[in-house]
């Protein structure tokens, strides 16, 4: 069993790396040339602000909810973003 956790978090490694260098990216190509760096510390700013919001509104959630209970809220949140991306997607090709 720990063989698979071990593979799966090799797996969370690589999606995370994939994360922040396609978020350099974006910000490279949305930025003009002289504020590249400014782009990248609000980048920063957005991903440090969102990963505390999460932590400190998940243990609220986790005290009130129990742990199957914030699964199964995060889980609706996920699908919900699912089905945005995918609506997204649908309108931008028409």
């Amino acid at each position: 069993m720990s063989f698979v956790v071990l593979s799966l978090d090799l797996l969370h490694g690589i999606s995370f790396a994939c994360s922040q260098i396609a978020g350099v990216q974006f910000i490279a190509s949305v930025m003009p040339d002289t504020y590249e760096a400014s782009g990248q510390g609000v980048l920063l700013i957005i991903r440090g602000t969102g990963a505390t919001l999460g932590l400190f509104l998940g243990g609220i959630m986790e005290d009130k909810l129990g742990g199957r209970g914030l699964y199964a809220c995060l889980s609706a949140v996920v699908t919900f973003g699912l089905a945005i991306l995918g609506l997204a997607s649908m309108m931008k090709r028409n």
